[in-house]
């Protein structure tokens, strides 16, 4: 495969974008739930960045940063202020080649420049490549709930929820 180089979404890229995920939908089941608006959802409000992975002849991998709506602690303080990876993928052509660590690394070096902290959350499956992916690098496990949608069968989905803390520089 070509060279990958990470550059910031423009919105020309939407329509690649959704191809890509199509793709990866087929192979994966990701998303788990097909979206009725897939630019609308790859472009889902509270994005505070967005990123692509292209060759030179096709973008092979995606990911945001979406805004966390900030809480209150149990001493009265407002929480720092967090981003949640999200709409993370790479086609199944570009795998094994460091593409997604390479978005995560991205978006983590942007949220420490910019003051936030990094949350995540990711279906629960504990064979599933996106855990390993995460936990490779770097990102812990702090608790799991249960999704406010249903998969396709309308069985209610478990979520996985991830922070990472590390500095960017550091190699997991």
């Amino acid at each position: 495969m070509n060279e990958v180089k990470i550059r910031d979404r423009q919105l020309t890229d939407l329509d690649q974008c959704v191809e890509a995920l199509a793709v990866v939908h087929d192979v994966d089941g990701y998303p788990l739930n097909w979206p009725v608006d897939p630019h609308g959802w790859l472009c889902s409000p509270g994005i505070l960045q967005a990123w692509i992975a292209e060759t030179a002849s096709a973008i092979v991998g995606h990911v945001v940063l979406q805004l966390v709506a900030p809480s209150i602690t149990a001493n009265g303080s407002p929480t720092p202020p967090t981003a949640e990876v999200s709409r993370l993928f790479v086609v199944p052509a570009a795998r094994r080649q460091a593409v997604a660590s390479g978005l995560l690394h991205h978006a983590h070096q942007w949220a420490a420049d910019h003051g936030f902290g990094l949350t995540l959350e990711v279906t629960d499956d504990q064979r599933s490549a996106a855990i390993a992916l995460y936990e490779r690098n770097g990102w812990r496990h702090t608790h799991t709930t249960k999704a406010n949608w249903t998969a396709p069968d309308g069985k209610p989905v478990s979520l996985r929820h991830y922070t990472r803390s590390q500095d960017p520089g550091e190699t997991a």
